[in-house]
């Protein structure tokens, strides 16, 4: 059973490996580039935990911000957010809404990633600074 399609606030899943996952593509409009990812877990809501790999750069081309928070911690490689690096095993929180001026993966990245809601990249600029 693929964690995808089951919302894990009414059904449980137990025993599945990470690698009999299905790999998808993470594009997001306004971050050049695609991540790989395995869900394994969702919610209707769109909530979603899942483990994200860079094969190569993943960065943003503009200025925006996400629609949703989320909460990374990068297992390998390396992700800059606003200038900060962020590598294993380090945690970072990034609000829905707050500016984001700059949004890398480097290559060779992973990462385990936890959403709140649906996630876009929006370039229009919201009023708060992302610390």
């Amino acid at each position: 059973m693929d964690p995808a399609n089951v919302d894990r606030r009414r059904g449980l899943l137990v025993g599945i490996s990470e690698s009999s996952l299905t790999v998808r593509s993470m594009v997001l409009a306004g971050i050049a580039g695609k991540l790989e990812q395995k869900i394994l877990s969702t919610t209707l809501q769109g909530a979603t935990t899942r483990i994200v790999r860079s094969q190569n750069i993943y960065a943003s081309e503009n200025i925006g911000h996400f629609s949703s928070s989320f909460d990374l911690i990068v297992l390998s490689g390396s992700v800059r957010v606003n200038g900060r690096i962020i590598k294993p095993i380090s945690f970072v929180r990034v609000n829905a809404n707050s500016l984001i001026s700059e949004f890398v993966f480097e290559a060779n990245t992973t990462a385990l990633m936890c959403n709140e809601g649906p996630l876009k990249f929006e370039l229009n600029h919201p009023t708060e600074l992302e610390d």
